[in-house]
This record gives C-alpha cells, structure tokens and sequence, in this order.
C-alpha cells in the first residue's frame, strides 16, 4: 500500500515539475518585464545629441526639419535608463542666415526641438537648446556679385556662409519634466 501511495505521490510531483506546468504559472519576474513602466527626468536634465546632417545657410531653409541623435543614455535620479543612446531628436529651423558682410562676426541661426523619439514612440519636449557650434566658409565672390554691387565693393560685401558639419555635438536642456514609458 505505501508503494502505491508513494508512486501515487511521485507521479503527481514528476507532472507538476513538467515544463507544460512551469509556463502556466505566472513568473514575477515576466510580469514585471511585460508591463512598461513609466520614468520622468526633471526640468534642467541635460542631453547630449549629435546631428545627422550638415547644415549650410546656402542651401538649407527656415522650416526644415533635421535629426539629431542621442549620443548616450540618459538616466533618472535612480540611475534608470530614461532616454537610451539612438534616441532621435527632430530639429526644425527656425532662423537661418549667412553673415551679411565681412564687417559683421557671425550670422543667424536658431534650431528647436519639436520631437523627441523613444522607442518608437513620440514625445513632444519643451527643449532648450545650448548654443549651437557652428563655423563660417566663405563663398567666394561670382560674377553675379561682381555685377550686382561693383567690383572693388563686392570684397567688402560678399557674405559668409553658416555651416553646422554632420556630427556636431547639441546640447539640450529640458525645460519642464519629461515623463516616459519605458519596457
């Protein structure tokens, strides 16, 4: 009678360890990674992005849109990964302008950010941005300009191009609380 009883006891045993049950018991731990989660960075959290395409003050517009990509993860007060490194930054330009003459020292140029992008999901920001680091490239006086303003004036009147190379560094400060859903 105890063998029956114990073949009994260990055929149920042997069933409950089987893989088929393991998997109909919830694990915390799989719950936990299922449901997304919800993590906000404070108003003066800084982020760093590097832009993906050059910028020319010759041949981009006001209104255009360009990306920037986070350069690295940005993380909460508790070290949680809010925004990870990829993350894509949409930049509009708001202000544009080559130098207007070799008098003045630089140009016009404003970006702002409209978007920022985690994990497919769209975010709209209050996002100020640090200076922009730019350069200037000359163009060079043409024949048009020759004809235009007389040529000894077209030296003093030519202007100067701005240039933001693909790959600069942009520094972003949030202005208000970010909050993001994160897996």
């Amino acid at each position: 009678m105890w063998r029956i009883l114990l073949t009994g006891l260990l055929a149920l045993v042997l069933l409950a360890c089987t893989p088929a049950a393991a998997n109909e018991r919830p694990d915390a731990a799989r719950l936990l990674v299922a449901q997304p989660t919800q993590r906000t960075l404070s108003a003066g959290t800084l982020i760093q992005g590097t832009t993906q395409d050059s910028l020319f003050s010759r041949s981009n517009r006001v209104g255009e849109t360009h990306t920037a990509l986070v350069s690295g993860d940005v993380k909460d007060a508790t070290g949680q990964v809010v925004i990870p490194a990829g993350s894509r930054v949409a930049l509009r330009i708001a202000r544009l302008a080559p130098v207007a003459n070799k008098t003045l020292n630089d140009g016009q140029l404003a970006l702002e950010v409209t978007s920022l992008t985690v994990e497919d999901r769209q975010y709209p920001v209050s996002i100020r941005l640090q200076s922009t680091p730019h350069g200037l490239q000359g163009r060079g006086v043409t024949v048009r300009d020759m004809n235009r303003v007389g040529g000894g004036t077209a030296l003093r009147w030519v202007s100067r191009d701005m240039v933001v190379p693909r790959g600069t560094l942009i520094l972003f400060v949030l202005a208000q609380p970010l909050t993001v859903a994160t897996r």
